[in-house]
């Protein structure tokens, strides 16, 4: 009678062993497919930001020279050559303490921090060649 007892209650912890191992691959297979999501999304929310602020950089560089519209075609070349200058260079070092404070951007509501920053430069008087590293180091969050 001992003998069937325990035979049974082997047949019993076997077949929860083999419960647990399937609960186990189904999580595993679950976790896998949300990692997926999760980087799939992420990739498309980075690539939309990058989208949105080249279009912004696109308008901040029109809107401060009144030459012929940009086009995505040259905007290659003109901005490249407008902000990438050697830092040898520059009249005086890039240093400035002001006291104004930058407004930062954490990746959302583009456009309100796209006016707040041109307030900034405007009131700070800071050189045009300065606004994309004053701008970039004032990153936050989703933005860097």
């Amino acid at each position: 009678m001992a003998d069937g007892v325990q035979t049974r209650l082997q047949k019993d912890v076997a077949t929860l062993q083999k419960e647990v191992q399937r609960i186990d691959l189904s999580i595993e297979q679950s976790s896998e497919h949300l990692r997926t999501e999760f980087k799939t999304s992420l990739e498309a929310t980075a690539a939309e930001m990058r989208h949105l602020f080249s279009q912004v950089m696109l308008k901040l560089g029109s809107s401060s020279s009144s030459q012929t519209p940009e086009t995505p075609i040259n905007v290659s070349t003109s901005r490249t050559n407008e902000f990438v200058q050697p830092i040898a260079t520059d009249p005086k070092p890039f240093i400035k303490h002001s006291k104004l404070q930058c407004p930062r951007f954490n990746g959302e509501d583009i456009l309100g921090w796209k006016i707040k920053i041109d307030q900034f430069f405007e009131a700070d008087e800071t050189e045009e060649r300065n606004k994309v590293r004053i701008a970039m180091m004032h990153f936050d969050g989703r933005a860097l």
